[in-house]
């Protein structure tokens, strides 16, 4: 039952599932939202810092060159607009999201990146930074009167696609650093990491497509309690 605001009946009437479901998780949502805001806020002085190491990054003559990357970064800046374009059937909801998407994955990928080289890779707040991105979407869409559960469905898309690079940033980088202590080969690392990220991508997706007709809401109350996918919605 929908309780939330609900006059007629007081709190010391409902039961635990009521006051967790329509209270205390979006007291907690609220808590991770102002968490991530903060987190995105104070991370100001290490995202300029980051950014301008990178801007006066020089390869050595001696360093591996990394075409791979490059042609990776390519490739995933020309998927998420065609992505985006199939999905929403608007040409301007994918620029505006695409260009978003890819300032937001920039910025906290760097982030992410430098941390995994200071504090490790496992402390790094994924979690504030995707909420913090999702934020800034969110009221791009809102801004442009794109509000139906449509919408709402495309703009998750573009926040996969953001946690998705922060995540594989930090880590990438994690493993970079384990490699140059080592002094194993870049291109080669590199190689089998986008190796395991493409079986990684099939595994979750296929096991996501086999679940599928079992998530499907039939009723009140679906198959599975899927609290986080709630949460979102």
């Amino acid at each position: 039952a929908h309780v939330w605001n609900n006059a007629a009946l007081h709190i010391s009437q409902m039961g635990v599932d009521d006051v967790a479901g329509s209270y205390v998780k979006y007291i907690g949502a609220g808590m991770m939202l102002c968490g991530g805001i903060i987190g995105a806020i104070k991370l100001i002085p290490v995202i300029w810092t980051s950014i301008k190491k990178v801007i006066n990054a020089r390869n050595s003559a001696t360093e591996e060159k990394n075409a791979l990357g490059v042609i990776a970064l390519m490739l995933s800046v020309i998927l998420i607009f065609v992505a985006g374009f199939i999905i929403s059937g608007s040409f301007l909801v994918a620029i505006i999201g695409g260009i978003l998407s890819l300032l937001l994955a920039l910025l906290f990928v760097i982030v992410s990146a430098r941390l995994a080289g200071t504090i490790g890779c496992s402390n790094a707040p994924v979690s504030g930074m995707t909420i913090a991105s999702l934020v800034i979407m969110t009221l791009a869409f809102v801004s442009m009167g794109w509000t139906n559960q449509n919408y709402s469905e495309i703009l998750l898309l573009f926040g996969v696609f953001i946690v998705t690079a922060i995540s594989v940033g930090g880590g990438y980088m994690q493993t970079q650093k384990v490699n140059y202590m080592i002094g194993g080969s870049n291109r080669e690392m590199m190689k089998y990491y986008m190796i395991a990220g493409i079986v990684g991508v099939f595994t979750v997706v296929g096991t996501t497509v086999i679940l599928a007709p079992q998530l499907q809401v039939t009723g009140s109350n679906p198959p599975f309690g899927l609290p986080q996918a709630n949460l979102i919605a």
